[in-house]
């Protein structure tokens, strides 16, 4: 089975771009415009296995689709991607995002960081 990731941006190339390269990479992948459509889709098909999301966008910025997916209590990695967000990279992931990386995005890069949190072993309690 393919992994799922969900791509969310305002920006229609960058949408395009990262979705034709994580399906040439063979990732299934769902995009959203905005942050509410992303929540939309998510309550719609839990079976995402990852978000990317950019933070400086209208209808739902990537923050409040941070904090409205784990208000979902689903556990899927979420990485925030930004052009120009007055954010640092430790405050992201203090709010819960797995990463963030600034554009132009260096896409081996983010799908490392993809692979890795996909192939984490959750740790047994």
């Amino acid at each position: 089975m393919n992994k799922k990731l969900l791509v969310v941006d305002d920006c229609e190339d960058i949408r395009f771009l990262l979705s034709t390269l994580f399906c040439q990479m063979g990732y299934e992948v769902v995009v959203a415009d905005c942050g509410m459509q992303a929540v939309k889709l998510l309550k719609e098909d839990l079976s995402t296995h990852v978000v990317i999301s950019d933070i400086l966008m209208p209808n739902g910025d990537g923050i409040w689709l941070l904090k409205s997916v784990q208000e979902l209590s689903v556990d899927i990695p979420v990485f925030l991607i930004t052009a120009g967000a007055d954010i640092t990279r430790e405050e992201v992931i203090n709010l819960g995002a797995v990463d963030l990386f600034r554009k132009p995005l260096n896409i081996a890069e983010l799908e490392n960081a993809i692979k890795r949190v996909l192939i984490a072993e959750p740790i047994a309690l």
